[in-house]
């Protein structure tokens, strides 16, 4: 049976040892099925090298993928930083244990955030739009709504006062 796959494509992964240098890396990203999790797996893609699935190297590269379980995805954003590859913008997947700085194409990049955020962060998608703003798992903030929409910093007219005990 043929996993639900919603992108997949090349695009760099900053190494988190060695100086912060970037290699490319072949993402592919699932949406959770009745057999599967949501996930983003990533392996390294040789220099030049081929992605075809009858390739015998494309499978010796995918014995050594990582899996981000989006699950534990708690932020998708893009991210401002230097020293990125040529024509190419960042991103960043946080974890709960760990996070990881992408860069791709900056043709592709509002388009790897959307769909990342989309499996990461279920919710009604038709109803809020896509607006820029901080996505995170459980709420959304955006940067043209105020935080009135959150009861605890709601006006007084929409509360109720509480008795409060001090001992």
């Amino acid at each position: 049976m043929e996993e639900d796959i919603r992108k997949q494509g090349m695009v760099y992964l900053q190494q988190q040892r060695f100086g912060k240098k970037w290699k490319r890396v072949w993402c592919v990203l699932y949406r959770e099925s009745s057999c599967s999790i949501s996930r983003l797996e990533f392996f390294e893609c040789k220099e030049g090298g081929s992605v075809e699935k009858k390739d015998r190297s494309f499978r010796k590269q995918q014995e050594h993928k990582k899996v981000i379980r989006l699950a534990d995805c708690i932020r998708v954003s893009e991210v401002m930083m230097d020293g990125c590859p040529t024509d190419t913008a960042p991103f960043v997947v946080e974890t709960t244990e760990k996070m990881f700085v992408f860069s791709t194409d900056r043709k592709q990049l509002e388009d790897w955030i959307h769909k990342l955020c989309e499996i990461a962060f279920p919710m009604s998608w038709a109803d809020h739009g896509m607006k820029r703003g901080s996505l995170q798992r459980g709420s959304r903030v955006d940067e043209d709504e105020g935080m009135e929409d959150n009861s605890l910093y709601g006006g007084r007219q929409t509360g109720t006062c509480l008795p409060i005990c001090l001992y």
